[in-house]
């Protein structure tokens, strides 16, 4: 029982900035504008654009982290409308399809085990 109460602050530490990150990254626009500052983290961002998306994948990264894959599925979702319809780059619109099918079937194997348990694999 201990232990659960030490676990529980910590993990919820995480979500408050990820919840943080994904809010601030709507300030930054879908452009291809160049960047007139740049950050360290973000180094190879050239433009707006780089930077928002470099933004989201790490944003999703936290998601799975922290288990919020709902939000990580909406922000897959958008990349993939940026990937598909404005960039047509479609490399990058494969690879963050395979990141929403493994962002979604991480939720479908939490409600599963929430809902059913050991039962389904006694079967």
């Amino acid at each position: 029982m201990a232990k659960a109460a030490t676990f529980t602050p910590l993990c919820h530490i995480p979500v408050f900035h990820q919840c943080c990150l994904s809010n601030l990254v709507f300030l930054v626009q879908w452009s291809d504008e160049p960047l007139t500052t740049r950050n360290s983290r973000y180094r190879d961002a050239q433009t707006y654009r780089e930077l928002k998306e470099a933004l989201y994948y790490d944003i999703v990264g936290l998601f799975q982290r922290g288990k919020m894959w709902e939000e990580g599925i909406k922000l897959c979702k958008e990349l993939a409308v940026q990937h598909e319809l404005e960039t047509f780059r479609y490399q990058q619109l494969s690879e963050i399809l395979v990141m929403l099918a493994c962002v979604s079937l991480a939720a479908l194997n939490l409600l599963k085990n929430i809902l059913f348990g050991d039962a389904l694999g006694a079967q």
